[in-house]
């Protein structure tokens, strides 16, 4: 009969073993946005499978950390609103990481008009025209020789990918502050005045001074003022 127990706790232990060993390979086995996507299924958001790809592809590409992922989605999902303007503002941030365009600064904002207790449809408005002025100072950068990579045989300027993204997205942030204190975007030299004092303020300091004269000297205003409208179109 000793023998008989003896031998069923050995089973016993051996199984416990086996469970255990089972249990923590399925949690290595969870991915970064497991969490993240229980929370988007959960809120049957119908875009969940590109949220997911380019959550995925901001981790991959060090432009968006899991934490982050999952601390935003958890706040918008958690927020007062209609599915769809929930589904819209995630939207906004995926688009921005599908182009390779900062991100973290548009969070932050989300994060913050979630926790002042700002309409959703509110934060839905501000974030799309945010997310869409980067963007069309990206590509206005572009168009003036500006751009992130390696030199080009073909002439223009290369900025390192951090230096240039500081740009796109402190240009974009003036402009939009711009518009929300009530500026015309027809005002072209208000336009410029307003990312010529955002660039100064931060320029030696968080922008490289060079980075600063490269854009003011080759950007126009009115250049910046159809940046600005043609985000709000």
């Amino acid at each position: 009969m000793k023998l008989g127990r003896t031998v069923i706790a050995m089973l016993a232990l051996s199984l416990t073993v086996v469970l255990v060993a089972a249990a923590g390979t399925q949690v290595s086995a969870q991915t970064p946005l497991d969490s993240v996507e229980d929370l988007l299924r959960a809120a049957s958001i119908p875009s969940t499978d590109r949220i997911l790809d380019a959550f995925q592809f901001g981790i991959s590409a060090n432009t968006l950390t899991p934490q982050d992922a999952f601390l935003v989605t958890d706040r918008i999902i958690q927020a007062t609103g209609v599915l769809a303007d929930k589904e819209a503002v995630l939207l906004a941030l995926a688009m921005t990481l599908e182009q390779a365009l900062p991100v973290d600064w548009l969070i932050d904002k989300v994060v913050e008009g979630i926790s002042r207790r700002v309409a959703l449809s509110a934060i839905r408005f501000e974030v799309q025209l945010r997310a869409q002025l980067q963007a069309g100072v990206r590509d206005l950068l572009f168009s003036k020789g500006i751009f992130a990579g390696n030199p080009s045989s073909t002439g223009g300027t290369a900025l390192p990918q951090q230096r240039f993204n500081l740009l796109v997205m402190h240009i974009s942030d003036a402009l939009g502050d711009y518009r929300e204190g009530g500026g015309s975007p027809l005002d072209y030299l208000s336009v410029y005045s307003a990312v010529e004092q955002r660039l100064a303020y931060l320029g030696g300091s968080v922008i490289l001074l060079q980075d600063v004269e490269l854009a003011l000297s080759r950007v126009e205003p009115a250049e910046l003022g159809q940046a600005l409208l043609g985000a709000l179109e």
